[in-house]
């Protein structure tokens, strides 16, 4: 099982007690530029949130902002409010 199979599953279970919420979901793992990828996505949609882990991982994370590239581009030219989580053991400095 590579990567993608493994979000995809994890991913599938999330979105599954979404929609047993009675939210209206929609979810996906694609491969590629992130924030392109996402952004073309996204623009086309009426999205009320936006939700992504992040890991806030290098240099850049570590002293410009508490996120990555990624999530920085989507939160900066996203159409919607983006919601960042992380995980629940992750320790911060800030």
């Amino acid at each position: 099982m590579n990567s993608t199979d493994t979000y995809g599953s994890a991913l599938g279970s999330i979105c599954e007690r979404s929609i047993e919420q009675g939210w209206k979901t929609k979810c996906g793992v694609e491969t590629g530029n992130g924030a392109a990828r996402i952004l073309r996505l996204t623009s086309d949609s009426l999205a009320d949130l936006m939700v992504m882990g992040v890991r806030g991982v290098g240099a850049f994370a570590q002293t410009a902002s508490r996120f990555g590239s990624t999530a920085h581009k989507l939160i900066s030219e996203a159409r919607c409010p983006v919601l960042t989580v992380t995980e629940a053991n992750q320790a911060t400095d800030h």
